[in-house]
């Protein structure tokens, strides 16, 4: 996967689960070492997953390992949050591994709402780790889905308000998109256009959720009682999966892709795009 990402793409955004357990340093010297080749090449934009933190008490991992410019926060032991632009997308990067209940902390939640009224960019990508809208057991399971249904309580206005177009999740590894969801957490109905063979959403009314699956040798499958009203799709994940993203201009183009006997291949039928108007 690395070497593909190196030959071909701009950074990698992580969104969480680096490595298996955090606290173990040889498993990020594994991770981090092991790849030097390649990650010394590439620009790797991660936050903290679960693994990182609270699963095997791994503590500041993520602090540790990587050399983020990350605002003023009084506790990084359970990741941080930070936000970037690259050309006319902005990336804001979420923690959600310190939470108040099932919600955001407050400080967390000011500083978004600072980050979403002073967004300039095209495009804007959201990026945490337990998911709002999954597929899978995090998300789709009453008996599992708490911290995804307070996080929809907390967010999904405010994305939508303030034009988020994707937000990219982790934590299930599934390889799944939601259909636009509106403020009040329904699906839209997207208008599409075909553009040298590729499908396009034309400026869809909602946010898209969106996950790609592990980037590491496992796979996992949807929940057997999820909601696929709000699912364009939601596949069952192959090991080693991730999702390119190709902006241009007023254009995203997204291909999910996995390796399979050493051969990167696409998800068949996993191409999509969206293209907006911007006045």
């Amino acid at each position: 996967v690395l070497r593909q990402l190196v030959d071909t793409q701009d950074f990698i955004v992580h969104s969480g689960d680096v490595v298996e357990w955090s606290k173990y340093e040889d498993e990020w010297k594994q991770m981090l070492h092991g790849n030097f080749q390649y990650l010394s090449k590439i620009p790797v934009m991660a936050i903290s997953g679960n693994h990182e933190t609270t699963y095997q008490n791994g503590s500041n991992e993520t602090y540790k390992h990587f050399n983020h410019n990350i605002p003023e926060q009084s506790d990084t032991k359970l990741g941080y949050y930070y936000s970037f632009y690259y050309g006319n997308a902005k990336f804001i990067m979420l923690n959600t591994n310190r939470l108040s209940g099932s919600s955001l902390t407050d400080d967390q939640y000011d500083w978004l709402i600072g980050e979403l009224e002073n967004n300039t960019a095209t495009w804007t990508f959201v990026v945490m780790h337990n998911p709002m809208y999954s597929a899978g057991t995090y998300g789709s399971n009453p008996e599992r889905n708490g911290i995804a249904l307070g996080l929809r309580r907390q967010l999904q206005g405010i994305f939508a308000d303030y034009g988020v177009d994707v937000v990219l999740q982790g934590h299930d590894h599934l390889v799944s998109r939601t259909y636009p969801i509106d403020k009040d957490g329904e699906p839209v109905e997207e208008e599409w256009k075909k553009i040298d063979g590729v499908l396009y959403s034309v400026d869809p009314d909602g946010v898209l959720y969106v996950m790609n699956g592990p980037s590491s040798n496992q796979s996992r499958s949807p929940y057997s009682g999820m909601d696929d009203t709000l699912f364009d799709y939601a596949e069952s994940s192959k090991p080693c999966s991730w999702a390119e993203f190709a902006v241009n201009g007023n254009s995203l183009v997204v291909t999910v892709k996995y390796i399979s006997n050493n051969t990167v291949k696409e998800y068949s039928g996993l191409k999509w795009g969206i293209t907006k108007t911007v006045s």
